[in-house]
C-alpha cells in the first residue's frame, strides 16, 4: 500500500525514513508544496531525484506543511502520470492510500491507477468549495470507504487555522484539519 506522509512546518523527515518509505514503496514519488501561493507538485520514478527536490522545497518552502506520497502500484501502470498528488484543480492536489472500490477502477486495458482515474472522472468535475462542506466530504468518505486514507491539500480559506495552508484529510469519511496522515516525523 502507498504511503502518504504530511510533514508538518517546519519539520523534515530523516534521509534514512525517505529511503525506507521509497523501499517498500518503489513505484514513484511526488510531493506538494505551497509556494507564493501557489500549490506545486513534482513528481519522479528515481528516489535520487525525489531526494534532491525534497531537500529543495523544506529547505525552500518548509515553513508550510508539504504533503509527500510514495506509490507502489496496485492498479494501473508503473508511470510517471500515475504518481501522486493529483492536482484536482489550481488549488488542490489528491493523494490516496489503498484501493479504491470497483467503480473506480478504469477499464483493464488501461494503464490508469484507481485513484488517477477517480481524480479525473469525479474529482475534476467537482467545484472547489465542496471540500468545505463537511456532509460532501462524508459521502466522498463513504465513497471510498473501502480505502484507506485520501487528502486534498488547498491554500488557506478564512476558516482554517493555519495562516497559509490546509492539509484537509479524509478518513472513512471522516474530517480533521492539519493531522499528519500515517506518519509524523520530527
Amino acid at each position: 500500500m502507498c504511503v502518504i506522509a504530511s510533514q508538518p512546518a517546519g519539520k523534515t523527515i530523516k534521509a534514512g525514513t525517505l529511503n525506507q518509505m521509497w523501499k517498500r514503496n518503489p513505484d514513484g514519488g511526488g510531493i506538494s508544496w505551497i509556494e507564493d501561493g501557489k500549490v506545486q507538485v513534482y513528481k519522479t520514478m528515481k528516489l535520487k531525484d525525489f531526494k534532491k527536490k525534497y531537500k529543495e522545497v523544506c529547505e525552500q518552502h518548509g515553513k508550510h506543511d508539504i504533503l509527500i506520497h510514495m506509490r507502489i502500484a496496485t492498479h494501473g501502470s508503473v508511470c510517471l502520470d500515475n504518481n501522486h498528488p493529483f492536482y484536482v484543480d489550481p488549488e488542490t492536489t489528491f493523494a490516496h492510500n489503498g484501493i479504491l472500490p470497483n467503480v473506480f477502477h478504469p477499464s483493464p486495458k488501461s494503464d490508469l491507477s484507481d485513484t488517477r482515474y477517480f481524480n479525473q472522472v469525479f474529482l475534476q468535475h467537482v467545484k472547489p468549495v465542496a471540500f468545505d462542506d463537511p456532509a460532501f466530504c462524508e459521502v466522498v468518505g463513504e465513497m471510498i470507504v473501502h480505502s484507506i486514507r485520501w487528502c486534498s491539500y488547498q491554500p488557506t480559506r478564512s476558516f482554517v487555522r493555519r495562516p497559509t495552508l490546509s492539509m484537509k484529510v479524509m478518513v472513512s469519511g471522516l474530517r480533521e484539519y492539519g493531522i499528519p496522515i500515517l506518519h509524523t516525523y520530527q
